[in-house]
């Protein structure tokens, strides 16, 4: 082939692939050139740069993998030999690649075309999301006028002059649930770049993203190989010559076994033998290794060396191999579960190199993959694709030394992220920047590193830290052991016991959690803490830059800092956290969560910005500046008539001001009411006290409006002959209703 022919002086060596494995179809039994090169050195280097999914072939053998609720999905997928290799591998399959991590923008730019050219058909994934979800996903989408983003505005037939935002579109009961595939076949008619900021949002961004199959993501199967987010490399390769090849009833020197039980496992071991006797291959040296330390062991020095030892075929052992929930998973490719043929790692822990047969004077091999569901994985024992096959004296690339752990998968490598995202309505100077960050996405982007945003009602695990022992509380995962949430948790009447019965090691029930400790103290806590980090690193010098810690390098060291404590080591590879990643690698993770949600860097706000901060500190501000900037909206595609319309524009325009719907049942005035009664709000017994924001519900639940003015003078609510959020009367409604009563919304 060609494009795998290079251009500088080089040995060029005609291997070949062949697609002989484990009950191969005569059928398939086909072969298919492919080139390596041998540097000038002598040295085998395979050029991954030139490879990627789409042509490393078709797997060899079908299969069927079923998952129970015990791996943390439910589902079925099947293949049959000969399918794309591309069309059968998802992207949770190989975690060490961290495919996750790339945005569609980033990807079409590698393989040559733009998000112009991607037709939204194409994106399967983005176009499943229900409208909900999507707004979710992706930064920012959810400030744009409806009328602005054709997609959606096709999908809910918004006229051109709809008011409405994107927001106030997906939180309708009748539009949340639906998808942009409802379309069918006109999704072809819009692209990609119809929808502000999807192309440059992260795959990992959209909830099934490791479900997708390589060739699902418009361009990924044709990335190369190393410049996938955590790349396969090949550049110093350790290698070996193929001295002889052939059978006997014991091998005992190997390089060869599994990342579970090491690569050094006689042929025979215990119970893992496959065939009567042992195949393999005899390695040697293809240089002399470099002088030995004088410093090391003998037994270390012998494992440098590789003449003597043999490289056994898949085919005569298999051993233990997989983690977590899908270690057992039965193999497709006919082997007991918990059982990988025997082979190395020699390009990482994507998959594992095995050889598979010797053919006369040559041996075959091919390269075999797991799969694998968050935080499991099965053995490398489900697909299989031919690879190089290597006459008698050839080289072949051993890898890193057998003693160098591959299952890089556990320790992702984070690239840095230089998106930017498109903002109608930015809000940076709405909340409070400290640093030039924002305060309230660090915090959630911190908390996201350890957890999918939880319910404010989820009870953790019980932890304990320092002597002191607490659970993992609410929507943040909170430690109930730390002095910040104690505190405030303290504060409530009977919240010092409820600590105690918590440190005890009792589990609290969600109705506790919301008495003792309610969602909007959660987010309080989990504020004021990033803040208070904040000022305290801003302040400290970063031996990286030689000046204090400044944006993305701030953001990290905060993150490191709120997980190991204040003094965690600068950069470290202490592992904490829940899922285990070392310090520097946490404050990574959440400076990209930081970026994904929109977070910039050397924030600052004019004067006029913050005098409009200065008035949106309480619920009735960010009420009435919210409705001024909405105006007289239409509520024509309201799911409901009457006090269900002026019930739903209510909601409507609380969810644009940032503050929960009210109501256990949002399109219903009683219970909109009911929710103000107990624990929303507080009446406002004198007229003269409304503020402009303040709510108005008159004559039992029959209306409902927003006051515009201090005192109370002017009320807008819904106009129900015109659908309508655009009357404006007096606090009783020009007379028209009776028993008006004015409330004010205390916990948005």
């Amino acid at each position: 082939m060609q494009w795998l022919k290079k251009c500088f002086p080089a040995i060029v060596l005609a291997v070949y692939l062949n697609l002989a494995c484990w009950g191969t179809p005569a059928a398939l039994a086909q072969t298919f050139d492919q080139e390596f090169n041998l540097s000038e050195q002598g040295l085998t280097s395979i050029d991954f740069s030139q490879i990627s999914f789409s042509n490393l072939g078709k797997v060899t053998a079908g299969g069927k993998i079923t998952l129970d609720a015990a791996s943390g999905l439910t589902a079925t997928r099947q293949w049959k030999a000969g399918d794309a290799l591309a069309t059968v591998l998802r992207l949770g399959d190989v975690p060490s690649l961290g495919a996750g991590q790339f945005s569609l923008e980033q990807i079409v730019r590698m393989v040559g075309f733009t998000p112009e050219q991607v037709q939204l058909s194409q994106f399967k994934l983005l176009t499943a999301q229900p409208l909900a979800q999507l707004v979710e996903s992706i930064p920012y989408l959810k400030n744009f006028p409806v009328r602005e983003v054709t997609p959606i505005a096709a999908l809910v037939n918004a006229e051109s002059g709809d008011p409405r935002t994107v927001a106030m579109v997906a939180s309708q009961p009748d539009s949340s649930k639906r998808s942009l595939t409802d379309f069918g076949d006109r999704l072809k008619s819009f692209s990609l770049s119809d929808l502000p900021n999807a192309a440059a949002t992260p795959l990992l961004a959209f909830p099934g993203w490791q479900q997708q199959s390589f060739a699902d993501i418009p361009g990924l199967s044709r990335v190369p190989l190393t410049q996938m987010p955590q790349p396969v490399l090949n550049g110093s390769p350790r290698i070996a010559r193929i001295e002889s090849m052939g059978t006997s009833p014991v091998i005992s020197k190997t390089v060869t076994g599994s990342n579970q039980i090491g690569f050094h496992v006689t042929c025979p071991d215990r119970n893992s033998i496959v065939s009567q006797s042992c195949t393999g291959v005899a390695l040697a040296d293809s240089v002399e290794p470099p002088p030995a330390d004088k410093k090391q062991s003998r037994q270390a020095q012998d494992r440098q060396r590789l003449s003597g030892k043999q490289w056994v075929l898949g085919a005569s052992q298999a051993v233990p191999g997989g983690y977590g929930a899908l270690q057992f998973l039965p193999s497709s490719l006919g082997l007991d579960p918990g059982y990988e043929p025997t082979g190395r790692h020699p390009f990482g822990a994507a998959f594992k190199q095995v050889l598979t047969r010797i053919d006369r004077q040559t041996v075959s091999s091919a390269l075999v993959f797991r799969t694998c569901v968050r935080q499991s994985c099965s053995p490398y024992n489900q697909f299989a694709v031919p690879f190089l096959r290597y006459p008698m004296g050839s080289l072949i690339v051993v890898g890193a030394d057998s003693e160098t752990p591959v299952d890089s998968d556990r320790l992702p490598v984070l690239p840095q992220a230089t998106t930017s995202y498109e903002n109608v309505n930015p809000g940076r100077c709405t909340g409070e920047s400290v640093g030039g960050i924002s305060v309230s996405t660090l915090a959630s982007a911190i908390a996201a590193v350890d957890s999918e945003p939880s319910s404010p009602t989820s009870i953790g695990l019980f932890v304990c830290r320092d002597g002191q022992c607490g659970r993992l509380l609410g929507r943040y995962q909170l430690p109930s052991n730390t002095e910040s949430v104690q505190s405030a948790i303290a504060s409530k009447p009977g919240g010092q016991d409820w600590l105690k019965a918590i440190a005890s090691g009792d589990k609290p029930k969600p109705a506790e959690l919301l008495q003792f400790f309610p969602p909007e103290l959660q987010t309080q806590v989990l504020t004021n803490n990033t803040k208070s980090l904040l000022k305290l690193v801003q302040t400290q010098p970063d031996p990286q830059a030689g000046t204090t810690w400044q944006d993305s390098r701030l953001i990290e060291r905060v993150a490191q800092l709120s997980v190991g404590g204040t003094a965690t080591a600068i950069d470290g590879n202490t592992v904490t956290g829940i899922n285990g990643l070392p310090l520097q690698q946490y404050g990574q993770q959440a400076r990209l969560n930081y970026e994904a949600q929109g977070g910039g860097v050397g924030l600052k706000c004019s004067v006029d910005d913050l005098r409009s901060q200065s008035t949106a500190q309480t619920p009735a501000a960010q009420i009435a500046a919210t409705l001024s900037r909405l105006g007289k909206f239409s509520t024509a595609s309201s799911p409901g008539k009457g006090k269900e319309l002026a019930a739903w524009a209510i909601n409507q325009v609380l969810s644009q001001a940032g503050i929960r719907p009210l109501g256990e049942h949002p399109n219903y005035i009683p219970s909109i009411e009911s929710a103000l009664r107990n624990g929303r709000g507080a009446t406002v017994n004198d007229p003269d006290q409304a503020e402009a924001g303040d709510l108005v519900i008159a004559a039992s639940g029959k209306h409902i409006g927003i006051c515009l003015d201090e005192g109370c003078h002017t009320v807008r609510s819904n106009n129900g002959t015109l659908k309508s959020f655009g009357w404006d009367s007096s606090h009783d409604f020009d007379g028209k209703l009776t028993g008006s009563t004015i409330y004010r919304i205390t916990q948005p």
